[in-house]
């Protein structure tokens, strides 16, 4: 609506030089822009494609491809190396992973790691492929003393 009230104040003396420098536009589109607005009025500033749907318009988006699960490309990714025991840790979780069929020996790797959005954690490796997996119970946690114990031989010694 700028442009349409500076477009009327040059109809009624305002230079195009200074409409041009107000407007950020040349003298003469300035000047085409006020023949717009005489013939059509406030649709003169309006852009002719508004509202049109292009010549060449096509959808935005593609179909998924057959084979392709958009669970796995759509995930968190990171990568973790293997241990000799076949365990990864993620996100303070051991996981055991499980013999595969194929005969490739993963111990010492880096496998990739996807968590999928609906939580589950999947673990892929480049020559094995999807690698099962099973979550380890959690290690417990050692419990901080709070008060003096009374075996404590440093306390009985301060007394």
């Amino acid at each position: 609506m700028v442009r349409l009230r500076v477009i009327e104040r040059t109809l009624s003396g305002l230079t195009a030089r200074a409409a041009a420098e107000m407007l950020r536009l040349s003298t003469r589109q300035v000047f085409r822009l006020k023949a717009r607005v005489r013939a059509l009025g406030a649709k003169g500033v309006v852009h002719g494609n508004c509202g049109r749907r292009p010549a060449n318009a096509k959808p935005a988006f593609r179909p998924v491809p057959a084979g392709l699960d958009l669970r796995a490309v759509l995930c968190a990714k990171t990568f973790r190396k293997v241990t000799n025991d076949n365990t990864i840790n993620y996100k303070g979780h051991a996981y055991q992973l499980k013999p595969n069929t194929r005969s490739v020996c993963v111990a010492g790797t880096k496998v990739m790691v996807q968590e999928w959005f609906d939580g589950s954690v999947h673990v892929r490796h480049e020559r094995a492929g999807a690698i099962p997996l099973i979550r380890l119970p959690d290690k417990p946690k050692p419990q901080r003393r709070t008060a003096k114990d009374p075996y404590d031989t440093f306390a009985v010694l301060s007394v």
